[in-house]
């Protein structure tokens, strides 16, 4: 993984899976995988995962000095952070200290443009046309709108490489990525 990455999609469509699996990768790697998370799911800290539920003092911790090469998550990023600019910096000046972000939300308009900007990932999960028609233009990439999606199943879009199709097997806790026909 490389870069920071934003996961979007309706409610059960498969972002915090795809997130989970992604910590798991990470941990698997040697990383310290932080997350905030606003709805206390107790799976995160299962798979090894340090947890806050407070963005203060996750930010403590993420800009601690010592504290580098992390893989950061924040779920549901309309709760934890509400388009606070105070955040910006998750997707910003973390990558100086080697930090990989991962955002997930239901919406784009979720989190600030600085935000989604900064993502050179997006995983795209089932969402209304309004919101899939705003994402083709931010990303410029049509197949976001002609390609329909199943639960588990995303657009896996990253900026300058191009567009695949993700799936999730949900009891395996595995994702595979294929092309587009």
């Amino acid at each position: 993984m490389t870069g920071h990455t934003l996961i979007l999609g309706m409610s059960q469509s498969g972002k915090s899976t795809l997130a989970k699996i992604m910590a798991c990768e990470s941990i698997k790697r040697g990383r310290t995988v932080v997350v905030l998370d606003p709805i206390y799911d107790a799976e995160w800290s299962r798979i090894g995962c340090v947890v806050f539920y407070s963005t203060e003092k996750f930010n403590r911790y993420i800009k601690d000095p010592d504290n580098r090469e992390m893989t950061v998550i924040v779920d549901e990023v309309g709760l934890a952070i509400a388009r606070n600019k105070a955040m910006n910096h998750i997707t910003t000046s973390a990558r100086h200290r080697g930090h990989v972000t991962i955002v997930i939300g239901h919406e784009r308009t979720d989190l600030s443009p600085v935000m989604r900007n900064n993502c050179g990932t997006l995983c795209l999960f089932v969402l209304s046309r309004e919101s899939r028609e705003m994402l083709a233009r931010e990303w410029d990439c049509d197949a976001i709108l002609s390609v329909k999606l199943n639960q588990g199943e995303f657009l896996y879009i990253q900026k300058f490489k191009g567009i695949k199709m993700g799936r999730i097997d949900f009891k395996k806790r595995t994702l595979s990525l294929s092309e587009i026909k």
